[in-house]
């Protein structure tokens, strides 16, 4: 039987294949156990959403407490939200679906949910009627107050929540502050990888979700405990690599635990028993040469100006000064000011953050920025 890559890229694989996050797991379980909410923010592919599943499985195991998961990125609408929200909470919280029914039809009031059944998996989902913003109000209201009088302690968490933010209905925040304040039954973990919307949606005073729950910013994996878990691992599966080796490739990808994951993932999955230097570097070549084809359409969907600042930063890695003279004079840029109208564009369209810790700039794609500072 073929053995197990101990290095997924997706998804949550058990406590066994996740590495530390010992006192970030902590913090949100007792959060959550002292009836506080909890925001986590960090870059993406950072290890958040597994970090998330990670700490509701360790709950999860608890007889008294029912935990949910919900990626709100692919929502965009209100009434998309209250849908998915059906389909991953209520439709799951029995295990016999016709006392399902029963039961949520029994507690709804003007409101006819409909349950039914993937004709391939067998899963239930849920469906409601929602017209008029009264409806959708309504419907929200009811779901909630569903929840809330659960017997066991419901944990839900909400993924890419800034993504209410882009709906186009009114007073999103407003409805879901006033459904969540009042529910006593039900905790809730926010996480997103928008910092700045996100900050200000729980901090700003304007905001109705302002001082509604603690922050938790999500840093990279200390570099001896990610180093030590990645030697296990390849010890584990009869694979030689060098400590010195392990170091390179976690400094390479920046502890960056998406990368780091895919890295070690494209390693282990080679069968070569013996990762040396040479090979490593190779294969670093293969996945930046993989993904050449999807670099040059980016190069066609953004200005000229942007792809020029786009390479430049990532020759630098990272750059404070971006409007200086020197900069721009040293990568033959325009003006400040068209360097200004690119950059705001590369940050709308997710291609480089600005760190406002340490003020520096840097593209979003680790991946993307090492292909680009080999002069391509």
């Amino acid at each position: 039987m073929e053995e197990d890559n101990p290095f997924p890229v997706v998804g949550y694989e058990g406590p066994e294949l996740f590495c530390d996050r010992v006192s970030e797991t902590a913090r949100i379980i007792n959060a959550m156990e002292n009836k506080r909410n909890i925001t986590l923010i960090s870059l993406r592919r950072m290890g958040k959403t597994g970090l998330i599943e990670h700490a509701l499985h360790k709950l999860g195991n608890k007889k008294q407490v029912r935990v949910f998961y919900l990626d709100l990125l692919p929502t965009s609408t209100l009434p998309e939200f209250i849908t998915l929200l059906g389909n991953q909470v209520l439709a799951r919280l029995e295990p016999r679906r016709e006392h399902v029914l029963k039961k949520i039809t029994s507690f709804f009031t003007g409101i006819m949910p409909t349950l039914k059944y993937d004709a391939l998996s067998g899963e239930p989902s849920i469906e409601f009627s929602m017209g008029s913003a009264q409806e959708i109000r309504y419907t929200l209201e009811q779901i909630f107050a569903f929840l809330n009088q659960q017997e066991k302690k419901i944990i839900i968490a909400l993924d890419e929540f800034q993504q209410i933010t882009q709906y186009p209905e009114k007073n999103v925040e407003a409805l879901l502050r006033s459904n969540i304040q009042q529910c006593n039954n039900i905790q809730f973990v926010f996480s997103g990888s928008q910092k700045s919307i996100l900050v200000a949606m729980f901090t700003a005073y304007a905001h109705p979700f302002y001082q509604s729950s603690e922050i938790l910013h999500l840093d990279p994996i200390g570099e001896k405990e990610y180093a030590a878990f990645i030697a296990a691992r390849f010890k584990d599966g009869h694979r030689k690599i060098t400590a010195e080796s392990i170091l390179s490739i976690l400094r390479y990808a920046r502890r960056h635990t998406w990368y780091v994951q895919f890295i070690c993932n494209k390693l282990y999955g080679t069968q070569q028993r013996d990762l040396n230097e040479g090979f490593i570097a190779r294969t670093l070549q293969d996945i930046l040469k993989e993904n050449e084809t999807v670099y040059y359409s980016y190069r066609n969907l953004l200005t000229a100006n942007q792809w020029q600042l786009l390479k430049a930063i990532a020759k630098e890695e990272q750059i404070q000064m971006i409007l200086s003279a020197d900069f721009l004079s040293r990568y033959k840029l325009n003006s400040a000011s068209s360097v200004q109208a690119a950059l705001e564009a590369l940050i709308t369209k997710e291609m480089v953050y600005f760190d406002d810790m340490d003020r520096y700039y840097r593209v979003y794609d680790l991946f993307l920025s090492k292909w680009l500072k080999q002069g391509i």
